[in-house]
């Protein structure tokens, strides 16, 4: 909902500029339709595939600036899903690294997957924003020396 809000502003204000300037026009039909196939999409990823595709084949399009917007926006809003991704396994590498000091017989495969897991949370705790409960990284640090 959100994009569609901000491509119609854009065009809306696109719309408003062009009482003040010369009309601008779609190179052709296939601009036209490149342009609405892409911004209709909903998956950020494939959106920015079409807007990459537009911006391939009309270099110079006078919807330019509103194509450039929607980049920003598309590439802000696959960053948000990987980010919210990043958290996701970092609370899940949290849990499996946690259950380690509990079991008391652990299996070969066990000891193997605490201690992947083990090395991948401490990976993720120094991307920068990633957060993760205070003793993660001693967790992680008690993990791999329990495995060893």
């Amino acid at each position: 909902m959100k994009l569609i809000a901000v491509v119609v502003m854009s065009l809306l204000l696109a719309f408003v500029s062009e009482a003040q300037e010369a009309p601008r026009k779609w190179a052709g039909r296939l601009e036209y339709e490149m342009a609405t196939a892409a911004l209709a999409e909903k998956d950020p990823a494939r959106m920015i595939a079409g807007l990459l595709d537009w911006e391939a084949a009309y270099p110079n399009s006078e919807f330019a600036v509103e194509r450039t917007e929607s980049l920003i926006y598309a590439y802000q809003k696959t960053a948000a899903r990987t980010f919210e991704k990043e958290q996701q396994q970092v609370a899940l590498l949290y849990k499996i690294v946690s259950l380690g000091p509990k079991l008391n017989k652990r299996t070969p495969q066990q000891v193997n997957l605490i201690h992947k897991a083990a090395i991948v949370l401490l990976d993720q705790l120094t991307k920068p924003g990633v957060v993760a409960p205070a003793d993660a990284k001693e967790l992680a640090a008690k993990a791999l020396a329990i495995v060893r």
